[in-house]
């Protein structure tokens, strides 16, 4: 309904004598859309006659933001958590009632527990997202050399690089020290280099470069792998979005909107270039140093 049909109903109703509220959708003047509460109130004298009517406006935007944010997440987290909790739940019911050959038991119990292992990885990641978003979350300032923190994050992702045949090659310029939260930055580069192992193909080069550009420090992951299509990179960093891989390789599409979150909190920005069939480039610039929060 037009806002102004909307506006003249609440004054009519009050008018009469009794109170009323309306949403409705404001067109500004620069033809943006504004969600607003319309509540008007009769203005009665002590004689009980109606001389008049009160009428507030009050910009909804941000509760119906939330509103449809909260929605949303219900109807992914839904979906998402449905397949792994189906194959659990099946195949236990398989091996239960005996249905399973016994040389396939071993198979379909490793299928359950790599399930159970995203589905924990999901919650998570989803429970960093909303402390971080709710402003619970603070970080923990301290000096983090980078090599060490690389070399840790490569010692950590050894089987997955050894399975892919990868090479990981790094180069720090001299300064290379942070402050920040190293644990976060750890998850970030885990992530990073995750994603650059899972996408590519065996005998793939990850390459990661740490420099410093006046008073910022810019990491980046670079990769040969499969690339990105273009229309996926505006959404990498919504929650739980595979994009055109996500049939190949399976994961819980919160990785990359855990860092940007991330990055956000360090006061840095992300950005995200690949080309289909080159490889894909993250790279992360946030200032060297932080006063401590």
């Amino acid at each position: 309904i037009d806002f102004r049909l909307l506006l003249g109903e609440c004054l009519e109703h009050a008018l009469s004598g009794s109170s009323t509220g309306r949403e409705g959708v404001l067109t500004t003047a620069y033809g943006g859309k504004m969600s607003v509460m319309i509540n008007s109130y009769p203005a009665i004298e002590p004689t009980g006659k109606t001389r008049g009517a009160v009428t507030v406006l009050r910009d909804i935007s941000r509760e119906k933001e939330i509103d449809r944010m909260k929605t949303e997440l219900i109807r992914s987290v839904s979906h998402e958590f449905r397949t792994p909790l189906s194959a659990i739940v099946g195949m236990t019911e398989m091996i239960i009632e005996g249905d399973i050959e016994e040389r396939k038991v071993k198979k379909y119990l490793g299928t359950i527990l790599s399930e159970g292992i995203r589905l924990s990885s999901m919650v998570s990641d989803l429970l960093s997202i909303a402390r971080i978003e709710s402003g619970r979350e603070s970080l923990k300032l301290e000096q983090i050399d980078m090599k060490t923190l690389i070399n840790s994050v490569r010692d950590a992702l050894s089987p997955l690089i050894d399975k892919k045949k990868a090479t990981v090659r790094y180069h720090i310029a001299e300064q290379g020290m942070l402050i920040g939260d190293e644990e976060k930055i750890r998850k970030l580069l885990l992530n990073f280099i995750d994603n650059s192992l899972s996408f590519s193909d065996n005998g793939c080069a990850v390459e990661i470069n740490v420099a410093r550009k006046n008073d910022d420090m810019v990491i980046s992951v670079r990769d040969n792998g499969w690339g990105i299509p273009e229309n996926d990179l505006a959404h990498l960093t919504e929650r739980f979005y595979r994009g055109m891989h996500g049939e190949r390789i399976k994961g819980t599409g919160l990785g990359l909107s855990l860092c940007s979150e991330i990055v956000k909190m360090h006061g840095g920005e992300m950005q995200i270039r690949s080309t289909m069939g080159k490889g894909t480039e993250v790279t992360v610039t946030m200032p060297v140093g932080r006063k401590s929060e």
